[in-house]
Protein backbone atom coordinates (compact mmCIF):
# COMPACT_ATOMS: atom_id res chain seq x y z
CA UNK A 1 0.00 0.00 0.00
CA UNK A 2 0.86 3.66 -0.40
CA UNK A 3 1.68 5.21 2.66
CA UNK A 4 2.34 8.34 1.11
CA UNK A 5 -0.83 9.02 -0.77
CA UNK A 6 -2.63 7.50 2.44
CA UNK A 7 -0.96 10.41 5.00
CA UNK A 8 -1.37 13.10 2.01
CA UNK A 9 -5.11 12.31 1.46
CA UNK A 10 -5.25 11.60 5.50
CA UNK A 11 -4.16 15.45 5.74
CA UNK A 12 -6.58 16.60 3.83
CA UNK A 13 -8.92 15.44 6.04
CA UNK A 14 -7.41 16.28 9.28
CA UNK A 15 -4.81 19.17 8.86
CA UNK A 16 -2.69 20.33 10.87
CA UNK A 17 -4.88 22.94 13.49
CA UNK A 18 -4.02 25.58 16.08
CA UNK A 19 -2.27 23.33 18.68
CA UNK A 20 -3.34 19.81 16.87
CA UNK A 21 -1.08 17.76 14.73
CA UNK A 22 -2.10 16.83 10.97
CA UNK A 23 -3.15 13.64 10.32
CA UNK A 24 0.53 12.75 9.01
CA UNK A 25 1.80 14.29 11.99
CA UNK A 26 -0.10 12.09 14.26
CA UNK A 27 1.18 8.87 12.42
CA UNK A 28 -1.96 7.77 10.62
CA UNK A 29 0.34 5.84 8.01
CA UNK A 30 2.28 3.86 10.80
CA UNK A 31 1.34 3.46 14.12
CA UNK A 32 -2.17 4.65 13.83
CA UNK A 33 -2.73 2.28 11.00
CA UNK A 34 -1.36 -0.46 12.54
CA UNK A 35 -3.45 0.20 16.12
CA UNK A 36 -6.66 0.08 13.76
CA UNK A 37 -6.12 -2.93 11.27
CA UNK A 38 -5.29 -4.75 15.02
CA UNK A 39 -8.71 -4.21 15.44
CA UNK A 40 -10.68 -4.35 11.94
CA UNK A 41 -8.56 -6.58 10.00
CA UNK A 42 -11.63 -7.13 7.58
CA UNK A 43 -10.40 -3.54 6.72
CA UNK A 44 -6.92 -4.01 5.29
CA UNK A 45 -7.93 -5.47 2.28
CA UNK A 46 -10.64 -2.75 1.22
CA UNK A 47 -8.67 -0.22 1.84
CA UNK A 48 -5.38 -1.31 -0.04
CA UNK A 49 -8.07 -1.57 -2.81
CA UNK A 50 -9.28 1.99 -1.90
CA UNK A 51 -5.54 3.44 -2.00
CA UNK A 52 -4.58 1.29 -5.04
CA UNK A 53 -7.53 3.08 -7.06
CA UNK A 54 -6.20 5.97 -6.58
CA UNK A 55 -2.57 5.61 -7.71
CA UNK A 56 -0.86 7.87 -9.62
CA UNK A 57 -3.46 10.82 -8.82
CA UNK A 58 -2.46 13.83 -6.75
CA UNK A 59 -4.36 13.21 -3.29
CA UNK A 60 -7.07 16.26 -3.49
CA UNK A 61 -8.25 14.73 -6.82
CA UNK A 62 -7.89 10.66 -5.72
CA UNK A 63 -9.88 12.19 -2.34
CA UNK A 64 -12.48 13.68 -4.60
CA UNK A 65 -12.45 10.93 -7.22
CA UNK A 66 -13.83 8.65 -3.88
CA UNK A 67 -17.71 6.95 -4.00
CA UNK A 68 -19.38 7.42 -0.91
CA UNK A 69 -18.73 4.45 0.45
CA UNK A 70 -14.88 4.50 -0.08
CA UNK A 71 -15.03 7.94 1.42
CA UNK A 72 -16.55 6.80 4.62
CA UNK A 73 -14.23 3.85 5.31
CA UNK A 74 -11.40 5.75 4.46
CA UNK A 75 -12.36 8.86 6.63
CA UNK A 76 -13.39 6.15 9.41
CA UNK A 77 -10.14 4.69 9.30
CA UNK A 78 -7.99 8.01 9.40
CA UNK A 79 -10.15 9.36 12.43
CA UNK A 80 -9.61 6.02 14.10
CA UNK A 81 -5.82 6.01 13.43
CA UNK A 82 -5.81 9.84 14.49
CA UNK A 83 -7.92 9.45 17.88
CA UNK A 84 -5.50 6.45 18.65
CA UNK A 85 -2.46 9.06 18.86
CA UNK A 86 -1.48 9.40 22.71
CA UNK A 87 -0.49 13.02 21.61
CA UNK A 88 -3.40 13.73 20.09
CA UNK A 89 -5.65 12.44 23.10
CA UNK A 90 -3.74 14.22 25.53
CA UNK A 91 -4.79 17.61 24.06
CA UNK A 92 -8.18 16.85 23.87
CA UNK A 93 -7.84 15.84 27.34
CA UNK A 94 -9.73 12.37 26.83
CA UNK A 95 -7.71 9.46 28.17
CA UNK A 96 -10.13 6.95 26.84
CA UNK A 97 -12.78 4.69 28.11
CA UNK A 98 -12.17 4.02 31.97
CA UNK A 99 -14.28 0.97 34.03
CA UNK A 100 -16.48 2.79 36.58
CA UNK A 101 -17.51 0.38 39.87
CA UNK A 102 -21.03 0.79 39.89
CA UNK A 103 -21.30 1.42 44.09
CA UNK A 104 -24.48 0.01 45.19
CA UNK A 105 -25.21 3.27 47.35
CA UNK A 106 -25.58 5.57 44.22
CA UNK A 107 -28.34 3.52 42.94
CA UNK A 108 -31.96 4.62 43.46
CA UNK A 109 -33.80 1.49 44.77
CA UNK A 110 -36.85 3.20 42.90
CA UNK A 111 -35.28 2.35 39.23
CA UNK A 112 -34.14 -1.12 39.90
CA UNK A 113 -38.36 -1.97 41.22
CA UNK A 114 -39.28 -2.53 38.17
CA UNK A 115 -36.72 -4.81 36.49
CA UNK A 116 -36.82 -6.98 39.56
CA UNK A 117 -40.04 -7.57 40.12
CA UNK A 118 -40.30 -8.17 36.32
CA UNK A 119 -38.23 -10.98 37.48
CA UNK A 120 -35.15 -12.94 34.44
CA UNK A 121 -36.23 -12.92 31.20
CA UNK A 122 -33.07 -14.13 29.75
CA UNK A 123 -32.22 -17.57 28.01
CA UNK A 124 -29.85 -20.14 28.64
Amino acid sequence: MNIGLFEAMADLLIPAGKDMPSASQAKVGTTGLAQVLKFRPELEIPLKGIIAGCKGKPPRQALDALDAAAFAMLAEIVASAYFMNEDVRTKLHYHGQRAKPIVSEELDPALLKPVIDRGPIYRQ
